[in-house]
């Protein structure tokens, strides 16, 4: 059923000479995707690095602290 509704639109589309808005939105929609999982994968990297300098700075002011 899928396919014939997508045909159909294909053809509306062909037809009415507005195939192009097709194309764009398709372009445009993958653009999102992939920009929007780039920033997803950008901002965990971040996450896991501001979580690990939390971590470490814990642990250096836990240290005692030794006098020269």
């Amino acid at each position: 059923m899928v396919d014939v509704t997508g045909a159909a639109a294909k053809t509306v589309l062909v037809a009415t000479n507005t195939w192009w808005l097709g194309l764009a939105v398709g372009v445009g929609s993958n653009w999102l995707a992939t920009n929007g999982g780039n920033k997803r994968q950008r901002y965990e990297t971040l996450r896991r690095t501001v979580a690990v300098l939390e971590k470490r700075v814990v642990e250096a002011s836990a240290r005692p602290v030794v006098a020269g």
